[in-house]
């Protein structure tokens, strides 16, 4: 397994991450800053929430589910989880949570196979 992409302690639920103080020290630290800088900008940006609880969560579920190597290379290190489509509400012109998409919009590539990915097709976005 790679070491680099084993952050989350496997204790770590859905059920719980919605209790600050049921959090690892490590995710509570991150969600309180997360909070803070939520309520002095009164908005999240989308570096800041793939920062959160709710992306690492749903990336380390990913990661696993792709045995945790590039599924299209089988390399096993730098690994990101990549959206094969964006969701954007029509009404606000805001993303999709990047938690809130379908497993199966999501995949594990190596940093490498994600910018080449992104440099040559443009990622669909379905508007809701």
């Amino acid at each position: 397994m790679n070491q680099n992409t084993n952050h989350i302690p496997t204790t770590l639920t859905q059920k719980n991450f919605a209790n600050a103080n049921s959090l690892h020290p490590d995710f509570r630290t991150l969600h309180r800053q997360t909070k803070q800088m939520q309520i002095k900008t009164g908005t999240k940006s989308y570096s800041m929430k793939l920062q959160s609880v709710e992306w690492q969560l749903k990336r380390k579920g990913i990661l696993a589910r792709d045995g945790y190597q590039c599924r299209n290379c089988n390399s096993i290190h730098n690994l990101q989880v990549h959206h094969k489509q964006y969701h954007k509400f029509r009404i606000t012109g805001t993303h999709k949570n990047p938690w809130n998409y379908p497993n199966q919009l999501l995949i594990t590539l190596c940093s490498d196979c994600h910018r080449r990915g992104h440099q040559q097709h443009k990622i669909k976005t379905i508007f809701l």
